[in-house]
């Protein structure tokens, strides 16, 4: 189990990595009760864009627990689900913006994501479609869904 803290001069901090990709062409949006947020006032806030979510996701796999991960996978589907109707112009952001704001070796690790990570069912699959057992999904069905979503938006 990788650490997950780190102490420098007696202030705890979390070692986080690769969250570069997270904050590449952030997306804005406004909160506030007219979207069922508890603001009297509305606010903008930035959030990570799908791209460099599914590509963080990715980078990190190898680090998170096999409990998290399992989460991490219907994270993945979901986005791709959400914005399944997009995936081309998902790729397009990849490739014309985030891409080339990432190192080489991470760029190789993300573009082998939907074989490295979908190419087969496994048991962090199989874990994510018990956790969410209200969608009725199978193992196969959110293997072959982010196996195609990941590969339209990185491969090559």
């Amino acid at each position: 189990m990788p650490k997950a803290t780190k102490r420098i001069a007696g202030v705890v901090s979390l070692q986080l990595r690769h969250l570069e990709v997270l904050f590449d062409d952030p997306w804005t949006i406004e909160i506030g009760q007219h979207n069922d947020f508890p603001f009297a006032e509305s606010k903008r806030i930035r959030i990570a864009n799908p791209v460099g979510f599914l590509a963080h996701r990715i980078l990190i796999h190898r680090k998170r627990t096999r409990q998290k991960f399992a989460k991490d996978v219907l994270y993945i589907h979901d986005t791709l689900e959400t914005f399944g109707a997009q995936l081309e112009e998902l790729k397009a952001e990849w490739n014309t913006k985030i891409k080339r704001r990432v190192h080489a070796k991470s760029v190789r690790k993300i573009e082998r994501g939907a074989a490295d990570l979908f190419g087969e069912v496994n048991n962090e699959i199989r874990e994510a479609v018990q956790m969410d057992g209200a969608r009725n999904l199978s193992p196969e069905t959110v293997r072959e869904r982010c196996n195609f979503g990941l590969r339209q938006i990185f491969g090559n």
